[in-house]
């Protein structure tokens, strides 16, 4: 090896290194000084689903999210659903209530988080509940 390649090797292995410090040394600055996160987002979910209570023609789902999100409801007579009820507001417990349901019918829901809607586990089966047949 000549003069020329050992210096232009020697070139290329600095400009390397100091490029490789520079971006640990950047990714450094920004994680501690500024205090910007480099963590990939995560969406919040549903959990704790419960049937609160159950009317003839009503019926009142809770749940928590893991974060601040926007709450929905699809529900429906059979597991195709077909039907929403939405909030308004961001928040980490949900109740939201099923209008207009008819007495003695099964019903089936998924509980939703922002565009993102949660079923019963295994397949994503809707949970159930049947309204109170009129007295």
């Amino acid at each position: 090896m000549n003069s020329f390649e050992a210096k232009k090797g020697l070139k290329t292995f600095l400009l390397l290194t100091l490029s490789t410090g520079a971006i640990l040394a950047g990714g450094s600055y920004f994680q501690k000084d500024q205090g910007i996160s480099l963590k990939a987002f995560v969406s919040p979910k549903a959990e704790n689903v419960k049937v609160l209570s159950v009317g003839e023609t009503s019926a009142s789902i809770f749940y928590n999210t893991t974060k601040d999100a926007y709450g929905f409801v699809e529900y429906g007579l059979d597991d195709s659903l077909g039907k929403t009820v939405t909030e308004g507001s961001l928040s980490r417990s949900h109740v939201i209530v099923l209008p207009d349901l008819f007495p003695g019918e099964t019903y089936y829901f998924k509980v939703g988080v922002n565009d993102k809607s949660f079923g019963n586990g295994l397949g994503d089966v809707p949970f159930s509940f049947t309204t109170k047949t009129q007295e």
